[in-house]
């Protein structure tokens, strides 16, 4: 459900072209995704870790869903992805907390703006954090969780160490 009038217009007018949009974005090279990636995958940061033994993508985002996660369909494909889900932050609207689910059982997550709100801001990744700590009470009870490490500069424009 939309929080803000600019999240509502977003929802009516642009969601629905965004697929064609991405296609042509990626296309035209405007945007080639991601500014920072890792892996063999060239995945977007932040591992959280792997979902446990028989826990399967579509448990998981049930599982996720009790939390106020939701599909998100506007948000660039990493390698393997088999899920994108996204829960608006309580404090500020205009923010998310995103999670992806892999087709190898990698759990990626990350705070950032919306793409609804701050399109802009979103793919410069002004706002890109790891904040575990808002993520793990969500994902504790179906992800083995990674050793996370603090060799990572958080502040959306850092790379990898």
């Amino acid at each position: 459900m939309p929080k803000t009038p600019k999240q509502l217009l977003f929802k009516i007018l642009i969601r629905p072209l965004f697929p064609i949009g991405q296609w042509v974005v990626m296309k035209t090279r405007i945007n080639r995704g991601p500014p920072i990636t890792e892996g063999l995958h060239r995945r977007q940061r932040f591992l959280l870790g792997h979902l446990k033994a028989g826990v399967s993508p579509r448990e998981a985002a049930l599982h996720l869903k009790q939390f106020g996660f939701r599909r998100h369909r506007v948000a660039f494909t990493d390698g393997g992805q088999e899920l994108s889900l996204r829960r608006l932050c309580e404090k500020h609207h205009d923010r998310q907390y995103h999670a992806r689910i892999y087709d190898d059982g990698e759990v990626r997550c990350h705070y950032e703006y919306t793409p609804d709100d701050h399109p802009i801001r979103h793919l410069r990744e002004d706002i890109f954090l790891r904040r575990e700590d808002r993520f793990m009470p969500w994902v504790k009870d179906i992800c083995d969780l990674e050793a996370l490490s603090d060799d990572i500069v958080e502040n959306g424009r850092g790379t990898i160490v």
